[in-house]
């Protein structure tokens, strides 16, 4: 009777031991599988600190094509005033 139990209870601890194997395998896994998205999640808050960069300069410089377009403009009407008058 002892044996049979001590037989039972040795089987359930190998279980238990190979679970927890499989369980620190996983949780190894996992936490390889956060680094990354970690490491993700970085390059992507820098990407988007690029991107507001890059927007602020292309509006910047869109405002200067305005003005030397309004430039021009003035420019070939001062020209063409003399012609006008």
């Amino acid at each position: 009777m002892l044996r049979e139990k001590n037989r039972v209870l040795n089987a359930e601890i190998d279980r238990l031991n190979l679970l927890i194997n499989e369980l620190e395998t996983e949780n190894s896994q996992i936490k390889l599988k956060l680094v990354n998205i970690n490491d993700l999640q970085l390059k992507i808050t820098n990407l988007l600190m690029l991107c507001v960069q890059l927007f602020a300069e292309v509006e910047a410089l869109r405002s200067r094509v305005k003005d030397k377009e309004k430039q021009v403009d003035e420019m070939r009407r001062s020209s063409l005033a003399a012609y006008r008058n």
